[in-house]
């Protein structure tokens, strides 16, 4: 009896993950699909009608990254150099 549930419970696991594998392809090329024209040289996403500061990155799970195409990042970017340039010394 207990074989049966563990095999049951092993193909079903095994099924969940297929499922699971297609569902991130499918996200994986929408967002590829939706995103991709917004990444210079692929890393640096630059789009000016996008308000946000910080965007995921195209590799969700890597992170976030600035959107270069708003004006505020620049500012940001400056502000921080200098914070860090004041507490250095």
């Amino acid at each position: 009896m207990q074989k049966s549930v563990e095999t049951i419970n092993l193909n079903y696991l095994r099924q969940l993950n297929q499922q699971l594998i297609l569902l991130y392809n499918k996200i994986k090329a929408w967002v590829m699909n939706n995103e991709e024209g917004k990444f210079k040289f692929g890393i640096f996403y630059f789009d000016t009608n996008d308000r946000r500061i910080l965007v995921p990155k195209r590799i969700c799970w890597m992170g976030w990254t600035f959107n270069f195409g708003n004006k505020y990042v620049y500012l940001m970017i400056v502000l921080v150099i200098a914070l860090i340039l004041i507490l250095h010394k």
